[in-house]
């Protein structure tokens, strides 16, 4: 009787680990009813001429992307991924970057450069969509002019250790950054553009995951 109820007990767990999987959140709010448009939620997005184009930036990324991958099907145009590690069992036709996490490194910079890059090659009006998660922060990162990546170490080691909470790092952290506050939706300009957030954040503040790179501060 006690490893029966052990038994259910553990599937139980398993169950409800597997509805929360960052790649189930996305199938459950996004889908394709045709060859030509997107479902998001309650809205239809037609997918247009050039396709569907995903960002996700964050330690959830691989997951999301896959599932935006699987739903897009043959409408799927490109996408980039920047993660903290790559989960084995996932292949993906998008381009996968590793940066640093949680104190930003050599690899942050270069994946933050990386995705100013491919911003430019998505066509005007194209449908982009943008997967964000807990983690972006430190994992992808485009200093602004005058800032070093050593100053970006020390500072946020420094708000590590200050125990100053999620909203008040990031908010920093934006101030010093490119992508970061708004700054990646500004540089999709022109482009539609689909925000799909995992929230790591007490209250879900849109603006403070990640550092709301898609989102504009208030």
């Amino acid at each position: 009787m006690a490893a029966s109820r052990r038994e259910t007990i553990e599937a139980i767990y398993r169950a409800a680990i597997d509805q929360v999987e960052a790649g189930v959140a996305v199938s459950r709010v996004l889908s394709r009813e045709t060859d030509h448009a997107l479902t998001v939620g309650d809205q239809t997005l037609d997918i247009g001429d050039s396709g569907v184009w995903a960002i996700a930036i964050g330690k959830a990324g691989c997951q999301m992307m896959a599932s935006v991958e699987t739903i897009a099907g043959d409408r799927f145009a490109g996408g980039l991924v920047v993660t903290k590690s790559v989960p084995v069992d996932i292949q993906l036709r998008s381009e996968i970057l590793v940066g640093s996490h949680p104190v930003p490194d050599a690899r942050s910079l270069e994946a933050g450069d990386r995705l100013i890059d491919f911003v430019r090659t998505v066509p005007d009006g194209a449908l982009v969509i943008c997967l964000i998660s807990g983690g972006g922060s430190a994992l992808a990162d485009a200093l602004r002019p005058g800032v070093t990546l050593e100053q970006l170490r020390d500072i946020t080691a420094t708000l590590l250790r200050s125990g100053a909470s999620i909203g008040e790092m990031n908010a920093v952290r934006a101030r010093l950054s490119r992508i970061k506050g708004g700054g990646l939706l500004a540089l999709l300009n022109g482009r539609r553009v689909v925000n799909l957030i995992i929230s790591d954040v007490l209250g879900n503040p849109l603006q403070v995951i990640a550092s709301g790179p898609t989102v504009m501060p208030d």
